[in-house]
């Protein structure tokens, strides 16, 4: 996958009792590549409060990926922040303005969710101008961090991400917060970076992912002026599809029905728009549609 993604593995070994030693290890690894992340650190606190630090801050193992910090358990909860914010810039550079502002007119759309994530880089659920203008501030160094969203997101593996908008939940903030008595034994997260969408990576053919890309798809006619027409021979009840207009905001949506889908962009201005046709999985074909 193109972006940064990070997979955090928690695994925890605790007393039941309040105020006992814990011993666990939390481990983290970058989506694509399956290489450790240098600089990410994990935070643990007490009472969901991080001036209350319960364990000095942990960096990974860089050879591992991995900490196992070992403390007496808050008697209330535990509250634990993991970020990488050593250097906002680690891997970001004008490349990556490039893929989003090629995004936004249509030259070249994401073609996986999590290059959405990487590049909502002001944090309000949309990839428009808005992000090119806070990323470039960030690599002239009008910015020194961020000011709108974290250098790292980190999300539960089974928070709901929709492939037809990957923006429309927002993502849960940090601290996580456990309840001593109740923390589970296993706990599994998944990382972006912000602004780093031109990771070396094929999203499309990621493991994750699992996502079958074909070429079977034919949308006509193209440039148009008021319906078109998706021809897919191969389409399941279970194939959705999205068009996006050029600020990244999704327009219109549906399923595509049988091996002929007609949709109409009677009431969408004149202009450049992306159609992504997805499984449940994720995106595996995007196509631009001109209307004129």
């Amino acid at each position: 996958m193109k972006k940064t993604l990070l997979f955090i593995t928690l695994f925890w070994s605790i007393s039941t009792a309040f105020g006992q030693s814990s011993a666990f290890t939390l481990c983290l690894k970058e989506y694509c590549t399956e290489q450790f992340i240098e600089d990410a650190t994990a935070t643990f606190s007490k009472n969901g409060t991080m001036g209350l630090p319960v364990s000095p801050m942990s960096m990974f193992n860089m050879g591992l990926g991995c900490i196992s910090p070992s403390f007496t358990l808050p008697d209330s909860t535990l509250a634990i922040e993991i970020d990488a914010d050593s250097n906002p810039l680690s891997g970001i550079s004008t490349y990556d303005l490039l893929l989003i502002a090629n995004h936004i007119n249509g030259t070249q759309p994401f073609t996986c969710p999590y290059q959405w994530i990487a590049a909502d880089v002001n944090n309000d659920q949309l990839v428009d101008s808005a992000d090119l203008v806070d990323l470039r501030s960030l690599l002239l160094g009008t910015y020194v961090v961020l000011p709108n969203a974290p250098n790292l997101k980190v999300f539960p593996v089974d928070f709901p991400i929709d492939p037809s908008n990957p923006l429309a939940n927002p993502f849960p903030t940090q601290p996580f917060i456990f309840p001593t008595n109740n923390i589970p034994t296993n706990i599994a997260y998944y990382g972006v970076l912000t602004g780093r969408v031109g990771k070396n990576c094929d999203c499309l053919n990621s493991s994750t992912s699992s996502v079958q890309k074909i070429d079977q798809i034919i949308v006509a006619p193209n440039p148009t002026q008021d319906w078109v027409t998706i021809a897919y021979l191969g389409a399941l009840n279970t194939d959705n599809y999205v068009i996006y207009d050029i600020m990244g905001k999704a327009i219109t949506q549906g399923v595509l029905k049988g091996q002929t889908t007609q949709i109409s962009l009677a009431n969408c201005p004149n202009g450049i728009y992306t159609l992504c046709v997805h499984s449940e999985k994720g995106i595996y074909k995007t196509m631009k549609i001109s209307k004129i």
